[in-house]
């Protein structure tokens, strides 16, 4: 029953997710930026010259994966505790 209602969890969540990566991102362009220079090393970026701007995207997809990680993980524990509540248990 756990991962079933994680998987239900995660779809529901995708609105959510869609409207954190509107608030944290400009643009479409901007997101895939950020996500690129996650995997770019940071030497290269210093290498470039976007070195700092290579370190906010970095902080920015950290930030948007920690924040969904922990809604999915706070809906799951909060809907946990109203099944042993209620009496109900997988």
């Amino acid at each position: 029953m756990e991962g079933i209602l994680l998987l239900v969890l995660f779809a529901v969540n995708i609105p959510l997710v869609h409207l954190l990566s509107r608030i944290l991102f400009r643009d479409r362009n901007d997101m895939d930026q950020a996500i690129k220079d996650t995997y770019t090393p940071s030497w290269y970026a210093a290498w470039k010259g976007r070195y700092w701007e290579h370190k906010m995207n970095e902080a920015q997809v950290k930030l948007m994966l920690i924040i969904s990680v922990a809604m999915i993980i706070g809906e799951y524990v909060l809907i946990m505790r109203f099944f042993d509540w209620l009496g109900i248990s997988g």
